[in-house]
């Protein structure tokens, strides 16, 4: 395969995790700095799809990283982790933790 079609082939498997899609859509709308999705929660979703369980299977968090240079204070992260608890609302598992 190549790297194109290895590309295509995680989005599609990503696809199949709905808690994954939902994060990802509405993660926008806290504002971090220079965010991702932890790989924990992506490794897992392709290990699941490739051996044929279901997407979520042992997912337990989904884990948002960001880095703000300009504030790596506790507080900082505590408004972000609120935040997100106020809008991820209907995910059950997640955390959002800032490194610095």
């Amino acid at each position: 395969m190549t790297l194109s079609e290895d590309t295509e082939e995680l989005l599609q498997i990503l696809k199949e995790n709905k808690s994954i899609q939902s994060i990802l859509d509405r993660s926008g709308d806290l504002q971090m700095p220079n965010w991702y999705l932890g790989s924990g929660s992506i490794a897992q979703t392709v290990w699941n799809v490739k051996h044929g369980f279901d997407s979520e299977n042992g997912i337990r968090d989904y884990d948002l990283v960001y880095y703000d240079a300009n504030d790596i204070s506790y507080e900082a992260e505590d408004r972000f982790i609120q935040k997100g608890v106020s809008e991820q609302g209907s995910c059950d598992s997640g955390s959002v933790r800032g490194k610095g």
